[in-house]
């Protein structure tokens, strides 16, 4: 177990560095949803190793000048309903 956790580690570190040198966006707001993240209508699909989205998003922070974006989607549209979000309260 060491050496999977020791590749993880320097696998996670090797990412980290080559994220700090990029300036991030965060995609969350869509056209009738806004920043609602329990009503994104944006959907990540699997397809082997990768996920395709599909969706739109408004109000991207740093869009401009972003070398990674993080975007927030739906994997799993039949898991989400209200009751979730009701039973948060």
């Amino acid at each position: 177990m060491g050496v999977v956790r020791d590749a993880a580690l320097c696998i996670s570190r090797d990412l980290l560095c080559y994220y700090c040198d990029q300036v991030g966006a965060f995609a969350l707001s869509e056209a009738g949803s806004g920043s609602d993240a329990f009503a994104l209508k944006t959907t990540a699909v699997k397809q082997g190793s990768d996920y395709i989205l599909n969706g739109s998003k408004m109000w991207i922070s740093n869009a401009d000048h972003a070398g990674v974006f993080l975007v927030m989607a739906n994997a799993d549209p039949a898991a989400v309903s209200s009751s979730l979000f009701n039973s948060c309260l």
